[in-house]
């Protein structure tokens, strides 16, 4: 399933005011994560629409 920026922020945030940015931002240094962990490419962006985790790296 595909996560659109706007659910994960009503998800993680709880009705603060928060940037789309913000999301990406938070990929980016969990993307960082899953590399030091061998996870690689598990956490994958579908363009214009938001992020999925993908069940094999």
């Amino acid at each position: 399933r595909v996560f659109s920026r706007t659910e994960i922020m009503q998800a993680c945030f709880d009705n603060q005011a928060v940037l789309e940015r913000t999301i990406d931002s938070h990929v980016s240094h969990l993307r960082r994560k899953l590399e030091g962990a061998d996870a690689a490419g598990l956490l994958t962006n579908v363009r214009g629409v938001g992020y999925r985790l993908e069940a094999e790296a």
